[in-house]
């Protein structure tokens, strides 16, 4: 059976890899992430935005991100899902 992403919760793969890269090494910042991923800082910060509107991340006063418990993300999203 293949892994589940979290795209069936209606989260795009960009943002789900974001969030992935934010789980496995909690400390990347913006910076961090656009060496990681390979992308420009307008669109981490983009897809950070999307992932803190799903709670999926905190943004700090300076925007940068920490990852919520995984386990509680998925179930807010499938609750969502489901109202």
């Amino acid at each position: 059976m293949g892994e589940m992403t979290l795209t069936v919760l209606g989260i795009s793969s960009f943002d789900e890899s974001v969030h992935t890269a934010l789980l496995q090494r909690t400390e990347l910042g913006v910076s961090g992430l656009c060496v990681v991923l390979d992308r420009d800082e307008e669109g981490i910060r983009a897809s950070l935005r999307r992932l803190a509107d799903q709670r999926m991340v905190h943004l700090d006063e300076h925007g940068e991100p920490t990852a919520f418990n995984p386990d509680e993300t998925a179930g807010r999203l499938l609750q969502r899902l489901t109202q």
